[in-house]
């Protein structure tokens, strides 16, 4: 149910509290900034791009280090989610360790960086956050059948998916450094609960 005079995408529970998809609707009501960065994010992935140079990891250590942890991973999936349903699916087991390596870039950011973010701490965290990824999204290209299940296809999995794993690296560090960048200006300017200068 809304409420009268409520922002549309706002509703509430039976307890009467706001859903975290209410939350984020609030929030992006009133940070436009974020809603245009969401709106970036999956346009890049939609243009033509290298292999894994996206900004999706780059979202999701930013939403993990310094937006509201209630619903940041909610801010680093929703672009994804988007981009794939314009984009069409891929194998159901290889897209849930997909999602788990961008959820777990988001726990990187929101862990790693959250009060204490600085470069030495940033480069780490793109690092980090590329790392996890591509362990988890391999292993579930893997866990999916494209590799024989055995230990020798797991490690041929790995081996073969290094030059992603590069690629990653370099988007997720040039694209975190322009949005983290970027918001930091924007925090400057504006005060914001959900986003920690």
């Amino acid at each position: 149910m809304t409420q009268p005079n409520s922002h549309p995408i706002e509703s509430t529970n039976a307890k009467g509290k706001r859903s975290r998809l209410g939350q984020l609707g609030s929030a992006l009501s009133r940070r436009p900034d974020i809603l245009f960065l969401l709106v970036l994010v999956v346009l890049a992935r939609l243009l033509p791009h290298p292999w894994n140079v996206t900004p999706i990891g780059a979202i999701a250590l930013f939403a993990g280090a310094r937006l509201d942890p209630r619903w940041s991973w909610l801010v680093a999936l929703v672009p994804m989610a988007i981009g794939d349903l314009l984009i069409g699916g891929y194998n159901g087991v290889a897209m849930v360790f997909v999602y788990l390596g961008i959820a777990g870039t988001a726990l990187i950011g929101h862990l790693w960086l959250g009060k204490r973010a600085n470069l030495q701490r940033g480069v780490g965290g793109v690092v980090s956050g590329s790392l996890w990824f591509f362990l988890a999204s391999n292993f579930g290209v893997w866990a999916a059948g494209y590799y024989p299940p055995t230990l020798a296809g797991l490690v041929e999995c790995y081996v073969k998916g290094l030059p992603f794993l590069t690629n990653t690296m370099v988007g997720d560090g040039l694209y975190a450094m322009v949005i983290f960048g970027v918001f930091s200006l924007v925090a400057r300017r504006h005060s914001n609960p959900l986003v920690r200068a």
